[in-house]
């Protein structure tokens, strides 16, 4: 993401040093809070920013399971699903082309 992509820089700072606390995920446009241990997944999805408080754009998470169903006929995308799927699917690449 390009610096003029977050909200503030705090939220900037935040997702991109190596001492992360939030992680976005741009697949699915998720800002997620490390909670825990980031290799074990323990997030909190947050949908305003904890500096600012700026509403922050809203998941796609639903959308992309719809796009790879219908696509690629994957009801659940495993390493193996994951590791057969075009790389704009693991990059914001995906639902920018689609305008959403």
């Amino acid at each position: 993401m390009e610096k003029k992509d977050f909200c503030c820089e705090d939220m900037r700072y935040s997702t991109t040093d190596d001492r992360k606390l939030i992680k976005y995920d741009s697949s699915t446009r998720d800002y997620l809070m490390i909670l825990h241990n980031v290799e074990h997944g323990d997030y909190l999805e947050i949908d305003y920013c904890p500096w600012c408080g700026t509403k922050l754009p809203s998941s796609l998470n639903e959308e992309w399971c719809k796009a790879v169903k219908e696509e690629f006929g994957y009801e659940d995308v495993f390493a193996e699903e994951w590791e057969r799927l075009p790389e704009e699917f693991k990059t914001d690449e995906w639902w920018k082309k689609r305008g959403l």
